[in-house]
């Protein structure tokens, strides 16, 4: 039986502090993109909060958990020579995870071009029927992004090769390692609009076509096949 008090609790602070990001933090700077290629002014940052939710393929979930909404807080900021760099947490407390990317971006008008790299870790715990387990690995996801500005809507597309690695455990007892060199490939579409007046909203979706995704990991599955993973992003850009 999962821990259903301290799942409640962490899902709830999670809740307070988006809830309290957006009351308390003011506009960090007038780039009203977060996702589009564009660099920002040197030291500019913005912060973006929401919710994405991923489908699991019938054929990993069984249709027993068929969807994985994750809890997200972002941070992008600018460097010079139209350098950027940011973080990436989600969470749903069975599911985490942390990246950070670094890019750099070029005008070829009226398209921006964006070349970059990510590197992300995971790590998933869950205790059912008085057994634990846990597993967690790490994403090595190089990139390529443009987008191209229409009045005040920014739309993006990127696409990243996948490289990655992972550790599987039951009850603290190590199962196994798989190394997956070629793990597949992410493309992610994402549209930035305003919401109302100068506050802005992400509105994106995610394909990823790989042979393992980190918020399949209970599943354990021994399926050597790349399967596609929709997922579809929210988020407000503070």
């Amino acid at each position: 039986m999962i821990r259903n008090s301290k799942s409640r609790l962490f899902v709830s602070i999670l809740i307070i502090t988006m809830i309290a990001t957006n009351q308390l933090m003011a506009k960090s700077n007038n780039d009203n993109y977060f996702i589009y290629p564009e660099a920002y002014e040197t030291w500019n940052y913005s912060f973006l909060t929401g919710l994405s939710v991923a489908k699991l393929p019938v054929i990993i979930s069984e249709n027993e958990i068929s969807h994985a909404p994750l809890l997200c807080f972002n941070f992008r900021f600018g460097l010079p020579q139209d350098i950027t760099t940011g973080i990436e947490l989600k969470s749903n407390y069975i599911s985490n995870y942390a990246a950070i990317n670094i890019g750099w971006s070029f005008l070829i008008s009226p398209i921006y071009i964006q070349f970059g790299g990510k590197v992300s870790g995971w790590y998933g715990q869950l205790s059912m029927d008085s057994e634990d387990f846990s597993s967690l690995g790490w994403v090595l996801s190089p990139y390529i992004m443009a987008g191209i500005q229409f009045n005040d809507i920014y739309a993006s597309i990127m696409i990243e090769s996948l490289h990655s690695r992972y550790y599987t455990y039951s009850e603290n007892e190590f199962l196994g390692i798989v190394r997956d060199p070629k793990a597949g490939l992410a493309m992610q579409l994402s549209l930035e609009q305003p919401l109302w007046h100068d506050n802005y909203v992400l509105l994106g979706v995610k394909f990823t076509y790989s042979k393992f995704f980190y918020q399949s990991w209970l599943s354990y599955s021994t399926i050597d096949d790349y399967l596609i993973y929709p997922e579809i992003i929210f988020g407000f850009i503070l």
